[in-house]
């Protein structure tokens, strides 16, 4: 029967020298050769405590039914205004105009968040009134749950213009979201989690659109309208009617955020420990060309017992 070797073991030979020796000193500087500079290079290249991370999650975004939309006509002191707040509609009742309005937001994957809103609104028009330009503003609630927890009110804006009479505005694009700073991994983020149109608001600066913008702008996380196109319809036989079709998709987005201690060790240490293990063997060669070759004064002992690694 033949045989095979499965394991093999080499004696032990000890460098042993007195605590205060060149032996000594050489093993502590090579320890310190060892663990030191690793450290030092892995700081010194950057990116060593994780500051800022990112990843991809398709926020649960819900249409909250708050509209404001004003049309412009092709008489310049005429304009066409409809909204969901009362308030505004008392304001301005020589120019409110209801139009029909329909919408609905379709989960195309079936895994419970909204994927797009379809929306369409219909104005009707008077004989001689054509149409121009069209400014709107929708109101939508928007949710993160993944690495950070986030719950916000947000809006979209659409504004477009046509120097020809139009009778439809076909609107595609992506509610993108935007971070002007990371978020928080801890804790809930309710900080815009209220409404940026005062429904009730008796004050007419409260409804314009440039103060609404302008207020929504300032803020550290907003919501835009991305990948846009406007796609205007010349008027046909009819021009009784006005229909704006938006349809808008709520795509995946890059989240950024600050990571919590542990995961700023994790990467710390993995950059640590890549650099450790290149000098580790090389200060191994050293330290047994230097005992083999008895260039510090030791004396040996020889013995069975395995060598140990940590």
């Amino acid at each position: 029967m033949g045989f095979i070797t499965v394991w093999t073991r080499s004696p032990v030979v000890s460098y042993r020298s007195t605590l205060c020796s060149k032996g000594t000193i050489f093993i502590g500087l090579c320890s310190l050769l060892t663990f030191v500079p690793p450290l030092l290079i892995a700081y010194r290249s950057h990116g060593f405590w994780l500051k800022v991370d990112a990843y991809r999650e398709q926020p649960d975004i819900h249409f909250k039914h708050n509209v404001m939309v004003i049309v412009d006509t092709n008489h310049p002191d005429n304009y066409l205004i409809w909204s969901t707040f009362p308030s505004l509609n008392a304001m301005v009742r020589e120019n409110v105009r209801a139009p029909i309005v329909s919408s609905f937001e379709d989960d195309v994957n079936r895994d419970g968040k909204n994927d797009d809103l379809h929306f369409d609104l219909e104005f009707p028009l008077l004989d001689g009134e054509h149409v121009h330009g069209i400014k709107l503003l929708l109101g939508f609630d928007f949710k993160l749950y993944t690495m950070v927890r986030l719950h916000m009110d947000c809006l979209a804006y659409v504004a477009s213009s046509s120097a020809i009479p139009s009778g439809k505005l076909t609107v595609l694009g992506d509610l993108k979201f935007h971070q002007r700073e990371p978020l928080k991994h801890r804790g809930r983020n309710d900080l815009y989690n209220q409404d940026i149109i005062i429904a009730d608001s008796l004050e007419p600066e409260d409804y314009d659109i440039g103060a609404i913008l302008g207020r929504y702008a300032a803020r550290n996380l907003t919501t835009h309208l991305d990948n846009q196109y406007f796609i205007w319809s010349p008027n046909g036989a009819s021009s009784s009617a006005f229909l704006l079709r938006l349809h808008l998709k709520y795509p995946e987005q890059t989240i950024m955020y600050t990571p919590g201690v542990w995961q700023v060790l994790k990467m710390a240490w993995v950059q640590y420990l890549a650099i450790l293990v290149v000098f580790a063997m090389i200060i191994a060669k050293v330290k047994e060309y230097v005992f083999t070759n008895q260039l510090v004064p030791t004396w040996n002992e020889l013995s069975n017992v395995p060598k140990k690694y940590l």
